[in-house]
């Protein structure tokens, strides 16, 4: 888009350069057709017309007024002709100084930029190292809670002396998903106003993805179905019927419970999440290099 416009304006300054150029062509031909023409035209009215001023005068006196009219006229030229060089000269002096001060404003307005860019990637650094911590941390509490329940789900699958079916399989995995895994709650407010201060846009973006599934995971976890089990054991019982609205309403709340945690362990396994928490990890120990070279540059 800037270079058609460049190309605009080069056309619109040689088109107005060619117009001034003919109208500096035509001056200059009316000025010579006035300078030859207006003594010939002088002395043809004083002979040819009865003019009271009538004075025809001899050759020499002709020949000193012609002398005085060029040496008038041509001095007048070339006062012309100077005047018009001097102001070429200070408009293009002009046009450099406004071109040398808009060069100039340009280049304070990029050094400007660079040290703000400069002073950002520097006041990042305890944001980052924060944020590594943290990852290492949630990436080894995913992979301990993962452990921990694959090791329960073999630990069940050995009780049994035969082979499991897939829908009984299915089951034992749905019991042991679940249970209650008190994995530490990292993510709080301060993690996300660290996540505020990364520059790199790649890296935040991946950063806020991590700190909400571990938000997600964590609290979902840590998720105690038994009591509402419990609950509508006792509400059944008082009530000789399982089609009450109160346990209705804790079933639809246990229901929402149990979905939550298929869910975010299904997301742990397909979403390969850990793999993901690594490649941040990555990241953010290339980022914390470029920021600590900074500062050995200083």
């Amino acid at each position: 888009m800037s270079s058609e416009s460049n190309e605009q304006n080069d056309k619109e300054k040689k088109s107005l350069r060619e117009i001034c150029k003919k109208i500096f062509n035509i001056q200059n031909g009316l000025i010579v057709l006035v300078f030859f023409g207006f003594p010939i035209l002088l002395n043809i009215g004083i002979v040819s017309f009865n003019v009271p001023w009538r004075y025809v005068g001899k050759g020499e006196e002709w020949l000193g007024f012609f002398s005085n009219y060029a040496g008038g006229f041509i001095g007048a030229i070339v006062a012309l002709i100077v005047a018009n060089k001097q102001g070429e000269e200070q408009r293009k002096s002009v046009q450099e100084q406004l071109k040398a001060a808009e060069k100039e404003n340009l280049n304070q307005f990029k050094r400007a930029q660079e040290a703000e860019k400069r002073q950002r990637t520097l006041a990042q650094l305890p944001a980052l190292v924060f944020l590594e911590n943290q990852i290492k941390r949630m990436w080894g509490n995913m992979h301990a809670e993962k452990l921990r329940k694959e090791v329960h789900m073999e630990h069940i699958y050995n009780t049994f002396k035969r082979e499991l079916t897939p829908k009984e399989e299915e089951k034992i995995k749905k019991e042991v998903e679940n249970g209650v895994y008190y994995i530490d709650l990292v993510v709080n407010e301060q993690s996300f106003s660290y996540i505020s201060l990364v520059t790199d846009i790649d890296l935040h973006t991946r950063l806020i993805e991590c700190f909400t599934f571990y938000k997600e995971f964590s609290e979902t976890l840590r998720l105690d179905i038994a009591p509402l089990e419990n609950e509508i054991r006792e509400l059944a019982k008082s009530t000789n019927k399982y089609g009450s609205t109160g346990v209705q309403n804790i079933a639809s709340k246990l229901a929402v419970f149990t979905s939550s945690k298929s869910f975010v362990w299904e997301q742990l396994d397909k979403k390969n999440q850990l793999e993901n928490f690594e490649e941040v990890y990555r990241m953010l120990g290339v980022e914390l290099s470029r920021v600590r070279k900074l500062l050995e540059e200083d």
